[in-house]
């Protein structure tokens, strides 16, 4: 990983307003997926980020309303939108450390999977229920 923001799944709008945004971040990882989502782990201001680029506005449109409307009574559960354009197609969030179970439904860490089930049910649950 490069410490500019040369990655070949970013558009040069998107360089350019990555450099006007974050000019001192250092990458760290490429967590890209090949469905056309460039996700990329840097570091900028001693901050651990993520960087999500996408040229079409649907899912990033979607997750930046999960976290401004949905996701806020789990702060300290979730990563933090950090900041979200949507004409460049950029959205950047804390970084949370962890990994994806080596299959589905069996997590290698049972107290964490749990934890977070039992705070999104706590905040889910209501009188409407």
């Amino acid at each position: 990983m490069t410490s500019n923001w040369g990655h070949p799944g970013l558009s040069p709008r998107q360089r350019t307003r990555l450099e006007q945004l974050y000019p001192e971040a250092h990458g760290i990882a490429d967590h890209s997926w090949p469905y056309g989502i460039t996700v990329l782990e840097f570091i900028h201001a001693r901050r651990r980020l993520l960087l999500k680029a996408c040229e079409s506005p649907h899912h990033l449109d979607r997750e930046s309303r999960a976290h401004r409307s949905w996701l806020r009574p789990l702060a300290n559960d979730v990563p933090e939108l950090v900041g979200y354009d949507a004409d460049a197609g950029l959205l950047v969030k804390t970084f949370m450390t962890g990994s994806w179970p080596a299959e589905p439904g069996k997590s290698t860490t049972p107290e964490c999977s749990n934890g977070q089930g039992n705070s999104w049910r706590a905040c889910t649950a209501g009188p409407h229920r």
